[in-house]
């Protein structure tokens, strides 16, 4: 199964409570701007926390990072694990940046 992209017009559309919007860049990163309503669970933590996800093993799972790298890696491993509706956020964190879009900051 191979995930498709999706815009942020689309992404945006799509109901919150219906989709998980995943982040998996560091803490770090997360914390110095991310887009609202996503959740952040780093890449190198996702095996690890795949129970918390299993609500969205049917439901759309948005993910992305700072340039796809790791959302890519994310994709492939919630999709080995039985996630059925993955797809990759056009342009991750850099796309939505340049576009001035909306982001959200912890701490300040």
């Amino acid at each position: 199964m191979a995930s498709k992209d999706i815009s942020p017009e689309t992404m945006l559309a799509m109901e919150k409570s219906e989709r998980l919007l995943l982040d998996v860049r560091t803490v770090e990163e997360y914390t110095n701007s991310h887009i609202p309503t996503s959740v952040n669970i780093p890449l190198n933590e996702i095996g690890a926390r795949l129970s918390r996800l299993s609500d969205f093993k049917d439901s759309p799972v948005v993910v992305y990072c700072r340039t796809g790298t790791r959302a890519a890696k994310a994709i492939t491993l919630l999709e080995d694990n039985g996630f059925t509706n993955v797809m990759h956020l056009e342009g991750d964190m850099v796309g939505w940046e340049a576009q001035q879009r909306q982001t959200n900051q912890l701490g300040k």
